[in-house]
Order: C-alpha cells, then sequence, then structure tokens
C-alpha cells in the first residue's frame, strides 16, 4: 500500500531553476507500508503547454519492486531543458486498473491522491537574444 509520493530537487524543493540546457533531474519519494511492484509514469508538461490546462507527454514508464524499507527513493529520467520557460514535472502512480469512462488525465494518473508535481522554469540567453557581431574584415 503507497501511503505517499513527493518530488523534490537537488535544493529538497519542488521549485527550482535551471539554465538552458542544463542537466536536471528530481528524486521521488515512495513512503509505503509492505512489499510489492510500484508502475508509474514520469510526465512533463512543458512551455507552452503549462498554463490553464497542461497537455502532459510521457518520459518513462517505471516497474520497480518495493522492499520492506518502507520508503524509497527513485532519480526521475533527464528533464528536457531545451527551451526558455516554465515545466511542469508529474510522478503519476498507475498500479491500479484504468476506468475507461475516465478522462485522459485520469487514464494517465488514475489515483489523484497518487501524484506527486514539482516545477521547474528553464531561463538562459536565447540565440536571438544575442548581440550581432560583425565579422573581422582583414
Amino acid at each position: 500500500m503507497i501511503n505517499t509520493v513527493a518530488l523534490e530537487f537537488d535544493d529538497n524543493n519542488n521549485i527550482v531553476m535551471a539554465g538552458l540546457n542544463e542537466n536536471l533531474q528530481a528524486k521521488l519519494t515512495v513512503v509505503y507500508s509492505g512489499v510489492g511492484l510500484l508502475e508509474g509514469r514520469w510526465l512533463v508538461a512543458e512551455p507552452g503547454s503549462t498554463e490553464a490546462q497542461p497537455i502532459y507527454r510521457t518520459l518513462k514508464l517505471v516497474r520497480q519492486n518495493l522492499n520492506t524499507k518502507q520508503r524509497s527513493f527513485i532519480e526521475s529520467p533527464e528533464l528536457p531543458t531545451n527551451r526558455a520557460g516554465k515545466y511542469l514535472l508529474q510522478f503519476c502512480v498507475t498500479n491500479r486498473l484504468l476506468d475507461e469512462s475516465r478522462t485522459e488525465q485520469h487514464r494517465l494518473c488514475p489515483n489523484e491522491k497518487l501524484v506527486a508535481q514539482a516545477y521547474y522554469q528553464v531561463g538562459g540567453v536565447e540565440i536571438d537574444a544575442l548581440p550581432e557581431v560583425e565579422a573581422n574584415k582583414n
């Protein structure tokens, strides 16, 4: 039985700033009782789709055995940082059978109580913002 899931970055916060093309990962903490198989998915909503109703894409599926420790940590896949803007990261536990009458979001995350979220913003100098440099004419 999974009790809670939580996401955080290296600074133990669930919100972080990152540089353009910077390596970035998050850590999932799973608190549970008993032993069994954890099934879930890493999802990300990228800039342009994080306002109002986010549009998620799956980064990676997870199938991992949980042992008797009652707390496990799982590293996220490398997170996209190739575009400046706001990103929304989710981990959804998907162990339960899906109800076909649910919305698309509920099919991705069938149990709203077992969803962890984190936010990150990628900043940096865009190519268009760089000053023009004249070629050296010799």
